[in-house]
């Protein structure tokens, strides 16, 4: 037995790096995620192959949860996790063939290193994994005081639409109560989503918010300025000039041009008698061709410098531009249903369509918006969840459905990700950087081979996400947030 002289924790390494390392010692293909929910430090579930770590737990964990898949301990297939004792006898046969297997292993810590004092061994279960448990935010049972209506689109069929101050509250009760469809998706499939359209209202503006947005537009107001020049000048269409040439030798005769072709040789001028069709091309930017879907985690308000200016910045440029535009606000949360099962509750506030006028009342359902984020209690913060490729699908979903027949020609994407949570949003479903940046770079893939014209991307996701993409995707070339 030997002490650890490398500590090596599980957060410091990629998502593929753990799974590259996990499936060499199970000898089979392993799934690997990290949570700080993770009620035993470290779970492995047997019927998908899965090993859940806390992000601090040391490469040795990683190592010994592998080598409990290889060697595949039978447990019970209901819902229960294993025993202790079994976990126990599992974790002590692990460890010894790991030490005969690798016999430097040993050299990283670990929680479940053997020369830990405490008798820890990891959960062990066919399917169950257990998680802390967290009550519901309170924060979410409350409208914060105002007094406006929440529209909810139909879900599954039924309409539901209550007074701001029990929306949230009887929602949250249908869906303990299991009254209300959960999607599974293979692009989150840490979690049931049920997804909650929401039209905000106008409400009476909240004066100390406006002037704030109005400072912050104000001190990047240049920047908006160029950034709307910019996309205009790439963005123009050249049409052809229908004023015709006059010339004195080449093209038609024209037989309106003779009387002034006199004139012109009686006052000493060469006569023009001759007119040509415009081989000449204009460049005129077209608002009524462009169509511009802007997506904005609320969160993402809450921050300071360039995380909160950047979606204040698209929203008025956009405005300055004069085309066409729907705007989308999420407000996510994840929320625990049982010991290991967890909603993923899907919030997109419509905030514009693309039918709408951009007027006054656009900025004042943002300013509501921007209220709820600051009188969030720290449950409510702490629930708070961004999953920017189920965002990036309901965004691309709705510019496909309002682009496709509507004879545009000209397509904007912006998206700016929530991120001043206490851990980088994505962590809460594994350090699994390279599936998120592949499936949005999915959803924009599939919503511009569906609308084909010309595109322009503004994308702002947390750094470990941009890094993460594929060299000719648009996560690759997203703002670091």
């Amino acid at each position: 037995m030997r002490k650890p002289t490398q500590e090596i924790t599980v957060s410091q390494l990629s998502g593929r790096v753990l799974e590259i390392v996990a499936a060499f010692i199970a000898e089979r293909p392993v799934r690997v995620a990290l949570s700080n929910q993770v009620k035993s430090l470290a779970a492995v579930q047997l019927k998908t192959d899965t090993i859940m770590l806390h992000p601090l737990c040391g490469l040795y964990d990683l190592c010994l949860c592998g080598q409990v898949l290889a060697d595949r301990p039978r447990v019970s297939r209901d819902e229960q996790p294993a025993s202790p004792s079994v976990r126990s006898r599992a974790a002590s046969a692990a460890r010894r063939k790991l030490a005969a297997r690798f016999g430097d292993v040993e050299q990283f810590d670990g929680v479940f290193h053997p020369t830990k004092p405490l008798s820890l061994s990891p959960a062990l279960s066919w399917e169950a994994v257990q998680m802390k448990s967290r009550p519901l935010p309170e924060g979410l049972l409350r409208n914060h005081g105002m007094e406006s209506v929440l529209e909810l689109e139909a879900i599954g069929g039924v309409q539901l639409q209550f007074d701001g101050a029990s929306t949230m509250e009887e929602l949250l009760k249908q869906l303990l109560a299991g009254k209300l469809p959960l999607e599974k998706w293979t692009g989150l499939p840490e979690a049931e989503i049920l997804t909650v359209p929401v039209r905000v209202q106008e409400t009476a503006g909240f004066p100390v918010l406006w002037e704030k947005i109005e400072m912050i537009i104000a001190g990047i107001r240049k920047h908006v300025n160029e950034y709307a020049e910019c996309y205009r000048r790439s963005s123009v269409t050249r049409t052809a000039d229908p004023r015709p040439r006059f010339s004195a030798d080449r093209g038609r005769l024209d037989g309106s041009r003779l009387a002034r072709a006199m004139a012109e040789m009686k006052a000493g001028q060469r006569p023009k008698p001759f007119s040509r069709p415009c081989i000449e091309w204009q460049q005129v930017f077209r608002p009524e061709q462009h169509l511009i879907a802007i997506g904005i985690d609320i969160y993402s308000l809450g921050g300071e410098g360039n995380s909160r200016a950047l979606p204040l910045a698209l929203l008025q440029a956009t405005q300055d531009l004069g085309v066409d535009s729907m705007i989308y606000a999420f407000e996510d949360f994840l929320l625990p249903l049982a010991a290991d099962r967890w909603c993923y509750l899907h919030m997109p506030h419509i905030i514009k369509t693309a039918r709408d006028p951009f007027e006054p009342t656009v900025w004042r359902k943002l300013e509501r918006l921007m209220f709820r984020r600051r009188e969030a209690d720290d449950a409510e913060k702490t629930a708070a969840a961004c999953c920017p490729q189920l965002q990036m699908r309901t965004l691309t979903r709705a510019l496909t459905e309002h682009g496709i027949d509507d004879g545009y020609r000209n397509f904007g994407l912006f998206y700016t990700a929530g991120r001043d949570f206490k851990e980088p949003p994505v962590n809460r479903y594994g350090n699994q950087y390279q599936r998120i940046a592949r499936s949005v770079d999915e959803q924009i893939k599939r919503c511009k081979d569906k609308l084909g014209g010309d595109w322009h991307f503004v994308l702002s996701l947390p750094e470990e996400l941009k890094l993460a993409g594929a060299a000719n995707g648009q996560v690759s070339s997203a703002i670091a947030g």
